[in-house]
């Protein structure tokens, strides 16, 4: 049986596929706006706020993350028969995380190591990155991890032959006062 579980997630793509044909058979007869609206967003604790929109035109309402997390509520009122669209996005630091970790059955740490041993990691510099992962259990059978460089990092793969080769380990590969490589920050 498919459908969405007691948590809101879809439980399998024919399921979200019926979702959309039904939402597409609804959206039919609705009209959307051709002119600017106005709106009103209500939240506790915070004022009330009007705003004009342009239907051709997305607009970005940054709500109050405190009080929203305090009572999470937000109420939209329009001065029009016309449908609107919108989202709701929260995104918010766990501090309760930050203080004793989450793990959920796994853990990972990453390190970033400058390959000329020095703790400063400059412009130029070639790094190495390791990360490590502890699974608990064996009930994990599938896992994606995906690791962005950070701004200004640019990976090196020595399988392609036209990238310039990495320093050997315990020396670094100098051309004029600076290593050479494309693993630099």
């Amino acid at each position: 049986m498919g459908g969405v579980n007691k948590e809101g997630i879809w439980t399998s793509t024919s399921d979200t596929g019926w979702s959309l044909a039904a939402l597409g058979e609804y959206f039919k007869g609705v009209s959307f706006a051709d002119a600017p609206l106005r709106i009103t967003l209500r939240q506790e604790g915070w004022p009330e706020t009007a705003i004009t929109l342009d239907p051709k035109r997305p607009y970005i309402y940054s709500l109050d993350a405190a009080s929203f997390l305090k009572k999470p509520e937000i109420s939209v009122f329009v001065d029009s028969k016309a449908a609107i669209t919108y989202s709701l996005s929260i995104t918010y630091p766990r501090y309760d995380y930050a203080k004793d970790g989450y793990s959920n059955g796994f853990a990972i740490n990453k390190r970033i190591e400058n390959t000329d041993w020095s703790k400063a990691i400059k412009v130029g510099d070639v790094v190495k990155v390791t990360l490590d992962l502890d699974v608990e259990g064996d009930n994990a059978n599938y896992l994606v991890l995906d690791d962005p460089l950070p701004a200004g990092f640019v990976a090196i793969n020595n399988a392609i032959k036209t990238e310039e080769a990495l320093p050997e380990k315990g020396r670094a590969l100098r051309r004029g006062g600076r290593v050479s490589g494309r693993g630099r920050r």
